[in-house]
């Protein structure tokens, strides 16, 4: 049997969902084909408001691929809700198979999902794609398969929950078998079969630790992305991690690869393609396993790998003992959770770390920053239900926090399926979820004199102590009226502006040019 899988992505092609299912399905003797269709503008120019359109032409194109099909998977997130309704009226518009879809949306709003698909998958889905095509390739009724919803005479079927895949060493890698990919070509405008070098473009450019306080956007190195598990420790009531664990009690939800396992990965990985600078562990929190898996892991992965790598953490997972260990095998940046300064707002989102485990973490994270690249601390803005001065918390934190370093901020999306999400409906907050939710950018906060200060905060290079002036009560009750906003939402594009424009000089300058062509094809 032959199943396509189309894949809205982000630039970097990572799509892990899709990988995976579809090296599984290849091992059990299926044919797959992946159609990745990266979200660049070039492809969803055409919008309303906030609601991306693909090109007709795009979707004549994916539908040309899936005509051959036994069954199209379409996997989703949230915010690619419109772009995986528009693939699936465009595969059933032309006759074609029956389609699925999958991803964390799916699963946590299956009722919505079957407005538009013919099948649901809920939980993982290697098991139960596989036993949907056996049954499809049999002739044998398939609608009763645990883990799938279905659809049948305008009736929702729902079918028992599948336990989560326990053993995850029991995987095939991610499926990286390029001639059965492919992939919306921004130079040439249509999809085209996936090359070596095609993919290696679309790999991530992570940044060097060969930066200083006046040169902080040194050389940018090509990464590759992995998991090294499935679920994860904590439970955000931003995320919807909270809800699959209701979803699956009595279950292992958080789920770790074994050492050997991941170092065989990137053995294969880094073996296909030697273009690859450095490894990017995208696990929510690294550092979650002890020290002695550390150990074995840093071991292992300096004898056999011995590229610079790239970690998530949270604050109470990581010790000095732990990041001795990583410096030594090549570890050069850290990204870490600190979303808010608040005790009521943290009590809010569910966040076990104070701000004292804060800030021990960010000094021993600091210790080492001579050794790799600025850490980046991540914080959640725009929650309705806190006050102006609750912000401004946040802002204290982080000027408490030890510098250089990076600031990512999130404007707070109250998923499906979320605490945060009932939380709204409750309140009467969340009342209108196309604007809300479905059609919000994520990394944009909105205009705000707090938000604008916690901006200035991420530049390393402005002065804490004027920062700290500025958030007194004179200038927050002067500066922070609602009519200047819109100037604040200005000034924040104007400095992120003007940083494109300064890696784009420096580019010239030290004539990497490949730079320049990859932000190009980001943005077209």
């Amino acid at each position: 049997m032959k199943v396509v899988l189309v894949a809205p992505t982000p630039p970097d092609l990572s799509a892990f969902g899709v990988r995976s299912i579809s090296a599984y399905l290849k091992s059990r003797g299926h044919g797959v084909n992946i159609i990745f269709l990266p979200g660049g503008v070039a492809m969803m120019k055409h919008r309303a408001g906030y609601e991306y359109r693909y090109e007709p032409r795009v979707l004549d194109e994916v539908a040309a691929l899936c005509g051959d099909a036994d069954l199209v998977g379409v996997s989703l997130m949230t915010n690619y809700f419109d772009r995986a309704v528009q693939l699936t009226r465009a595969v059933k518009g032309t006759g074609g198979p029956p389609v699925i879809w999958g991803g964390i949306h799916p699963t946590v709003k299956p009722e919505e999902a079957l407005e538009h698909a013919d099948m649901v998958c809920i939980g993982d889905g290697e098991e139960a794609l596989e036993e949907i095509l056996n049954r499809m390739g049999e002739g044998r009724d398939c609608t009763d398969t645990r883990g799938v919803w279905f659809k049948e005479d305008g009736r929702v079927k729902r079918n028992p929950l599948r336990p989560l895949v326990e053993d995850l060493d029991s995987l095939p890698f991610y499926d990286y078998d390029l001639e059965d990919h492919y992939v919306y070509h921004m130079d040439e405008g249509r999809i085209v079969g996936m090359t070596p070098e095609l993919l290696c473009r679309s790999f991530p450019r992570e940044p060097s630790p060969e930066s200083t306080l006046y040169d902080p956007y040194g050389k940018m190195w090509r990464t590759y992305k992995t998991y090294t598990v499935r679920g994860c420790p904590h439970s955000c009531y931003y995320c919807s991690i909270s809800i699959m664990k209701e979803m699956f009690p009595r279950q292992k939800h958080l789920r770790k690869r074994s050492v050997p396992n991941i170092i065989a990965e990137l053995g294969e990985i880094t073996a296909k393609f030697p273009g690859i600078e450095g490894i990017n562990i995208f696990d929510d929190t690294f550092a979650l396993r002890s020290e002695a898996e550390i150990a074995d892991f840093c071991r292992l992965y300096k004898e056999a790998i011995g590229l610079p790598f790239y970690i998530q953490v949270s604050p109470a997972t990581i010790t000095e003992k732990k990041m001795e260990l990583m410096i030594d095998a090549g570890l050069v940046f850290v990204e870490m959770g600190v979303q808010t300064g608040n005790e009521r707002t943290r009590s809010m989102f569910n966040r076990s770390s104070t701000n004292e485990q804060i800030l021990k973490a960010a000094r021993i994270i600091s210790c080492f920053t001579p050794r790799m690249f600025w850490p980046c601390y991540h914080v959640i803005l725009d929650n309705p239900w806190e006050t102006p001065g609750e912000t401004m918390e946040t802002l204290d934190l982080l000027l408490r926090l030890p510098r250089p370093f990076w600031l990512k901020r999130s404007s707070l999306v109250p998923f499906p399926g979320t605490k945060l999400y009932e939380i709204g409906k409750r309140d009467g907050w969340l009342t209108d979820e196309r604007r809300q939710i479905y059609g919000k950018h994520l990394h944009t906060p909105l205009g705000s004199y707090p938000n604008f200060l916690i901006y200035l905060a991420g530049y390393s290079c402005f002065p804490g102590w004027l920062l700290g002036v500025l958030s007194r009560r004179f200038f927050t009750r002067l500066l922070g009226r609602s009519f200047l906003n819109p100037m604040y939402s200005l000034l924040c594009r104007l400095g992120d502006s003007g940083i494109v424009v300064y890696k784009g000089v420096r580019s010239v300058l030290t004539g990497d040019l490949d730079r320049i062509r990859n932000f190009i094809h980001k943005i077209r």
